[in-house]
């Protein structure tokens, strides 16, 4: 069992002090995991969620940045996970990362979320990927190629966006918070 598994049961019940929560993750991952304990809720409030899709496929993040969530993701939850990352230096840190830690199920790219195909995706992680003006066209793509039910974890300023767009609907999740929603397509 991964380290991160207890991170996992233990967030999600609220029975590990934030300060804990980081010491673990810095420790698990270096650079990698340099987030605050709140990012790190999410993270795992996230897996929590996409552990429980109901369709097959995996989970994206898009616009992974230094891929603390999609490593976190892939570590938690037991679906294959892509990072989409536009800058190609970064996509390069996130695969050595899961390399050095042995997650197999994580496969990062160095491309546009635009030009990538999530066809097969069942979720995607949203930590804010591009500007609001630029939200109706990535939802526009997502309900030509993702299937209905298809679960979206938002993290940031583009929940304001995505709550506005009439494809999706708001689904429970555990530990959301202000910053933070859960959405379907419809």
């Amino acid at each position: 069992m991964h380290r991160l598994s207890e991170v996992y049961d233990n967030v999600t019940s609220q029975t590990i002090e934030e300060s804990s929560i980081v010491k673990l993750l810095h420790e698990y991952g270096s650079h990698v995991f340099d987030s605050t304990a709140s990012e790190m809720k999410d993270i795992v409030s996230a897996a929590r969620f996409f552990s429980h899709m109901p369709l097959e496929g995996f989970v994206a993040d898009v616009g992974a940045g230094e891929g603390a969530a999609a490593l976190g993701i892939a570590l938690l939850c037991e679906r294959p996970v892509l990072a989409i990352e536009l800058i190609a230096e970064r996509a390069a840190r996130i695969s050595a990362s899961a390399e050095r830690f042995g997650i197999e199920s994580l496969e990062a790219v160095a491309g546009d979320a635009f030009d990538t195909d999530l066809s097969g995706a069942a979720g995607l992680y949203m930590n804010s990927p591009f500007f609001s003006k630029e939200v109706p066209a990535f939802m526009d793509k997502l309900a030509r190629e993702c299937r209905p039910g298809t679960r979206l974890f938002a993290v940031n300023a583009i929940v304001s966006d995505l709550a506005r767009d009439p494809r999706l609907r708001p689904v429970p999740a555990e530990g959301l918070r202000y910053c933070t929603a859960a959405f379907e397509l419809a």
